[in-house]
């Protein structure tokens, strides 16, 4: 009997170490079945293949569609991890699938095509592709996530039209991004979006947008202007170091200014608005009132470089 038991034992034991190696495979995207072609490594998994590698010396990579009669569904997280040498890449449009972190630190690619079926950049797919000019979404793109062009510094316009929701640093730190439409329909601006991005002149806000987090705008040097939607707060530092910000109308809807919100801008001298406001709201700016509400007793104060006002 305790022979019996033993078996029965060791067999459970044993069909558990396959179960948890396949559920690994499944999780990682890969499988131990791998076919090695023009330099790049195609890995199986349900029925199709994923890039899971590539060789590091090449400079221009085309997927293939299939292998072995078998679809290529997927590029692999972080597959093209660190190819510096990478500069054209064909992705086809059997891909559904980009991985987290696919193409991070490709300092030298140069253009890429999302094919139609993907429905989302994922975390830090495009990071700091310094040299990263020209990208064109697809149809389906309906999400760029955390971090997905942070670092683009070539970038200078992305079309991004399809987009229902982006999230925080999705295009920080691109510093050649000129002009930015947010699709209509898009709710909320995410936190740092488009911190530091110098050259970024002009962005369209939809009169959809209801919240625009901390840091949006955050160091873009060249803002010179922009309208606000129906917001209620204007979170700390939004528009931090927008040097360049001469004007700005405050919608009605707006309750509170926070922290930092308006701190050096240098150059912002006309303000409408009618709120409460954090004192260290408007540091370090050259403020001028303008009340559109005359039943509104407001009292403003400077001290040295430090300007606030609030209702009385």
């Amino acid at each position: 009997m305790r022979k019996t038991s033993k078996k029965y034992l060791i067999f459970a034991l044993f069909l558990t170490s396959v179960f948890s190696i396949i559920l690994l495979l499944y999780l990682t995207g890969c499988s131990n079945s791998t076919i090695v072609i023009d330099g790049v490594t195609y890995s199986q998994i349900n029925g199709s293949y994923c890039v899971s590698d590539y060789d590091d010396d090449m400079n221009q990579i085309s997927i293939l569609e299939e292998c072995n009669g078998k679809k290529v569904t997927k590029i692999g997280e972080y597959a093209f991890k660190g190819a510096s040498n990478l500069i054209t890449i064909n992705i086809p449009n059997s891909v559904t699938d980009i991985g987290v972190g696919a193409f991070i630190g490709c300092h030298n690619l140069s253009s890429v095509i999302i094919p139609n079926e993907v429905k989302e950049i994922r975390d830090y797919t495009f990071y700091n592709c310094y040299n990263l000019k020209s990208v064109s979404l697809g149809e389906n793109v309906k999400t760029i996530n955390r971090y997905a062009f942070y670092g683009c510094e070539e970038l200078e316009a992305i079309d991004c039209s399809m987009v229902i929701k982006f999230n925080e640093f999705a295009f920080s730190n691109c510093i050649k991004l000129k002009r930015f439409v947010i699709p209509d329909g898009i709710k909320i601006i995410p936190e740092s979006l488009f911190q530091n991005d110098i050259s970024l002149t002009e962005v369209i806000i939809p009169a959809s947008v209801n919240v625009i987090s901390k840091e949006a705008f955050m160091g873009c040097e060249s803002l010179s202007t922009i309208n606000l939607p129906k917001i209620t707060v204007l979170y700390k530092y939004t528009f931090y170091k927008c040097s360049n910000l001469k004007e700005i109308v405050l919608p009605e809807s707006l309750k509170e200014i926070q922290c930092g919100c308006f701190s050096e801008c240098n150059s912002l001298e006309n303000v409408t608005f009618m709120l409460e406001c954090d004192w260290y709201a408007l540091d370090k700016t050259r403020i001028k009132i303008n009340v559109s509400d005359k039943s509104k007793v407001l009292s403003y104060l400077k001290y040295e470089q430090y300007s606030f006002h609030k209702s009385i």
